[in-house]
């Protein structure tokens, strides 16, 4: 069994987090680029700060799982269907109050616009957390091999590539409404 390391690095691990919210800038430069096109298209201005908090919850949730020293093969197959089987509740859940909102503050909705956004919400969401879960994983496998807590690294380190991936997801979704 692999030896746990202690939560001793408090502080490295807050220097971490630190240059980790700068690195997430980045997402935002990708936002930057594309504002004009999501205040447009009012459901997406709606639904980012839910797309995002979504990703920021599955990276969280996945590190923290992958990141257990009990974690096995069984274990981690029950993580992805877990995953992969609630993340329709969030796509719908995500889509409607985004349409429902954007439809009660006067933007028109047709039907062919409802169905086109809802699909690029459903894979936006499940690309990002397909890849947010690859990284975590690969990322696991790596802290592995140095003297760090896995928990105090993994758990910021997914949080941030998270919203990067899903901020620059949400800027190519939103070029398609462009």
């Amino acid at each position: 069994m692999k030896k746990v390391i202690p939560h001793t690095h408090f502080i490295a691990a807050i220097i971490l987090s630190s240059v980790l919210a700068s690195i997430g800038l980045i997402g935002g430069l990708g936002i930057q680029l594309v504002r004009q096109d999501i205040l447009a298209f009012l459901p997406l201005l709606i639904a980012l700060p839910a797309m995002n908090a979504i990703a920021g919850d599955y990276a969280t949730l996945t590190a923290a799982h992958l990141a257990d020293p009990e974690s096995n093969k069984k274990h981690i197959q029950k993580l992805i269907v877990a995953l992969f089987t609630t993340l329709p509740v969030s796509c719908i859940g995500v889509s409607a109050l985004s349409l429902g909102i954007a439809q009660f503050k006067g933007f028109e909705i047709t039907g062919e616009l409802a169905v086109e956004y809802i699909k690029l919400v459903f894979i936006t969401l499940y690309v990002v957390v397909f890849l947010i879960f690859c990284f975590i994983y690969l990322t696991k496998k790596a802290l592995l091999t140095l003297d760090v807590n896995i928990d105090d690294t993994l758990i910021p380190v997914a949080n941030t590539i998270a919203s990067v991936v899903m901020l620059t997801g949400f800027a190519i979704m939103t070029t398609h409404f462009a």
